[in-house]
């Protein structure tokens, strides 16, 4: 029983842990401001939605990379693309309140040319 309360408290800890690291920095665009990202799969392997999301890399722009726990793709399609051939115009959701995650708002879908 201890060992079970024990590896409880541990992984809430993580948990916390986690969610302070991966919190979203309070300096990003409103919902009001669209913006253009390429994105790639977050391939880490920790619990979601910390991890397992994508990377999102605002164009004409040197600031770091973005993680969002997921896409919100309305009525927009991303099937049957790989995913470094889109550009992606939308804005980023209010961070969820447990782990300070963001989801990112598709507006539009763009194909690059190969």
């Amino acid at each position: 029983m201890k060992k079970l309360l024990l590896t409880a408290v541990t992984l809430l800890s993580l948990e916390s842990a986690f969610a302070q690291e991966f919190k979203a920095p309070v300096n990003q665009p409103s919902k009001e401001t669209n913006i253009y990202v390429t994105l790639k799969h977050d391939m880490r392997k920790c619990m979601s939605p910390i991890c397992g999301g994508y990377w999102l890399k605002k164009l004409n722009s040197s600031a770091a990379e973005q993680y969002v726990s997921g896409l919100d793709l309305q009525e927009q399609s991303i099937d049957g693309h790989e995913l470094n051939q889109l550009i992606l115009r939308g804005h980023y959701t209010q961070p969820e309140p447990q782990f300070g995650t963001r989801a990112f708002v598709v507006e539009a879908v763009y194909t690059l040319q190969k």
